[in-house]
């Protein structure tokens, strides 16, 4: 399913068994209660695994798709080359 490949893939969130009530029950509830340090980790994994989901970077994306189809140089390349010569 696509949230297995999500979780699976970026190492946050829970997955249960929508079959099973209480054992999905269980399993919410122990992730809430885990400890602050652990939820402080999958926050940041979260908030960094969810950064190509963000509007600019999608636009970018299809901007680079645009510009590779009619030959032109790609966005992310000519951002780099800009920052290169400003360093």
């Amino acid at each position: 399913t696509p949230f297995r490949r999500l979780v699976e893939s970026t190492g946050i969130g829970l997955l249960v068994d929508a079959e099973n009530p209480e054992s999905a029950s269980v399993a919410v509830q122990s992730a809430a209660l885990s400890d602050a340090e652990g939820h402080l980790r999958q926050r940041l994994d979260a908030m960094h695994a969810t950064r190509c989901y963000d509007w600019d970077e999608v636009a970018s994306r299809y901007v680079d798709v645009y510009r590779e189809t009619i030959g032109s140089p790609n966005l992310r390349e000519t951002r780099a080359r800009r920052e290169q010569v400003v360093e």
